[in-house]
């Protein structure tokens, strides 16, 4: 099952890494017009219908975790950060390796 990323929330079901497909998910009653994620994304909008969901990919680069959704009331309506949706807790911190 690949990464799916919630549009009311930006939470991530697993983390996300330079490359990784994923899926944002769009349990809301409203098509959502997710544009300006070109920071992190290969394309720079996606379309995600409501109760659908709309396949992604991360760029090989990332340098920003933000977004913009339209209508912006379905980003974390009543929570924090109202209208500002960004992706939380992108990053696995970097791993050790031995050196043999």
């Amino acid at each position: 099952m690949p990464t799916t990323v919630n549009v009311a929330n930006g939470v991530p079901s697993a983390h996300l890494n330079a490359g990784d497909h994923f899926v944002w998910v769009n349990n809301t009653s409203n098509d959502v017009a997710i544009s300006n994620c070109g920071g992190f994304c290969v394309a720079s909008s996606y379309t995600v219908n409501k109760n659908s969901t709309s396949p992604a990919q991360v760029n090989q680069s990332p340098t920003n975790w933000s977004f913009s959704e339209d209508p912006s009331s379905t980003w974390n309506p009543g929570g924090p950060h109202p209208g500002l949706p960004h992706i939380s807790n992108p990053n696995r911190p970097a791993q050790d390796k031995e050196v043999a």
